[in-house]
């Protein structure tokens, strides 16, 4: 009688101890949990508020983009052409520019290593 009360005291503290590591086990998920849920709360309010700037930022966009149409419907100049002078200028600056973009950038050498000098 005194082995078995001895066995089943000792199952009864093996199986204490499991239930408190499973006791503190689940204590330490449910913190992992909470932590978790704060910064999934956390990144949400950062993200509502970055999508809230953003669409704030659209319609200003829009209402600048709107005012200068209207601006560009009253404005006598926005509705005339430049002078001649001005675009041919331009155009030529343009196709100077794109020319020299264009040529490679050893043009006139030779494509062979001899540098012998030229002959007198």
């Amino acid at each position: 009688m005194t082995a078995a009360a001895m066995w089943q005291s000792y199952r009864l503290g093996r199986a204490g101890e499991a239930r408190d590591a499973a006791e503190q086990q689940l204590g330490e998920y449910s913190r992992a949990l909470r932590e978790s849920s704060a910064v999934i709360s956390d990144a949400s309010a950062v993200l509502h508020e970055v999508m809230t700037q953003r669409q704030k930022r659209a319609q200003e966009g829009e209402v600048r983009r709107e005012q200068l149409r209207e601006i560009a419907a009253t404005d006598e100049c926005a509705g005339t052409l430049p002078d001649h002078r001005f675009t041919d200028r331009l155009r030529e600056h343009t196709e100077r520019a794109t020319a020299r973009a264009l040529l490679p950038v050893h043009s006139g050498g030779t494509d062979d290593g001899n540098t012998a000098p030229a002959l007198p």
